[in-house]
């Protein structure tokens, strides 16, 4: 059986962003925002409250799509 992380499977989807907006990792965004969504966050404001308050577990627990902070929703 193959095993896909899905990690990598997020780093394969071409980045659009201009190099200005190229701040954050969008491994680490995506990834985040999935497990925010998952964890019940509805909008922006909430998918960057759950990443706010919960950081430094998801950078430990992904260590390759760390963030140094919370992307802003706006």
């Amino acid at each position: 059986m193959t095993t896909i992380d899905l990690a990598s499977c997020l780093a394969a989807i071409p980045d659009r962003r201009r190099a200005e907006g190229k701040i954050y990792s969008q491994v680490g965004v995506i990834l985040f925002s999935i497990i925010a969504m998952l964890s019940g966050a509805r909008s922006y404001r909430q998918i960057h409250a759950l990443i706010r308050a919960r950081l430094s577990v998801l950078n430990s627990a992904f260590p390759n799509a760390a963030l140094r902070r919370a992307p802003a929703y706006t």
